[in-house]
């Protein structure tokens, strides 16, 4: 297939994508194969679609996108993961690191 082109897009395998869900069908599988079944879906679709699909299921799509938070509380839905807390322990250090620097004379 051409660079871009997928063989099929996340709408049309949601069917597949729903069996990942807690109460879908993959939870009776062994780690190893729910892993392979995942994996063979990502490489049907776009390398996009794959890249947000994987941090959905990493629970990572809001450090990756920090606004969607804000549109998805705005629009009420409920949002269950947290607020990242890499950034904020980032932040945190930076600003500790920077207190302990001795002061240039």
């Amino acid at each position: 297939m051409p660079d871009g082109v997928a063989d099929t897009t996340a709408r049309q395998e949601f069917r597949r994508i729903r069996n990942f869900l807690p109460y879908g069908t993959m939870k009776n599988l062994k780690a190893h194969d729910r892993e392979q079944s995942w994996l063979n879906l990502l490489m049907g679709l776009h390398h996009k679609e794959a890249k947000i699909l994987t941090m959905i299921k990493e629970q990572t799509l809001f450090v990756e996108y920090p606004e969607l938070r804000n549109v998805l509380i705005e629009l009420k839905v409920p949002v269950d993961v947290e607020a990242p807390v890499a950034e904020k322990s980032t932040k945190k250090a930076k600003a500790v690191k920077e207190k302990k620097a001795p002061k240039p004379k």
